[in-house]
């Protein structure tokens, strides 16, 4: 006698709970950078709602059309270099070139990196960088 009862409706759930989504498992590659462990991404995830991205906390209203895909690709030097926060227009010093190495081999920006690969700079002059014809 006297107790008032509120029914509410349930928000709707998450798309993360909806499509029980464990972001914690997509792959990593574990290189090193000038000696510093660093954890690339190897797998990205793709979230559409009804043709249009959306976030793991979207919450899709009932009847809603769901596309999850889950893509992955090898991570390149150029991809360590910003997980690494490097700039070379900031951190190699005026005069010098820099020469990029993958295991002691040397590298380009686009060459593809993999777990237990050691990514190193190595520096010279810009002047030995020259050959014997001055060009």
């Amino acid at each position: 006698s006297g107790s008032e009862i509120t029914l509410s409706e349930p928000e709707p759930p998450t798309l993360t709970e909806l499509l029980a989504l464990d972001t914690t498992t997509l792959a990593k590659a574990k290189v090193t950078f000038e000696g510093k462990s660093l954890e690339l991404d190897t797998a990205y995830q793709t979230l559409t709602v009804n043709g249009r991205p959306a976030g793991v906390n979207d919450r899709p209203h009932i009847g809603a059309e769901i596309v999850y895909q889950v893509v992955t690709r090898r991570p390149m030097i150029s991809d360590v270099l910003l997980a690494a926060n490097f700039d070379p227009q900031q951190q190699i010093p005026a005069g010098k070139r820099i020469q990029l190495l993958i295991n002691g081999i040397p590298a380009e920006f686009t060459t593809m990196v993999k777990t237990g690969d050691a990514v190193t700079i190595q520096l010279s002059s810009v002047e030995a960088a020259k050959t014997p014809f001055g060009v």
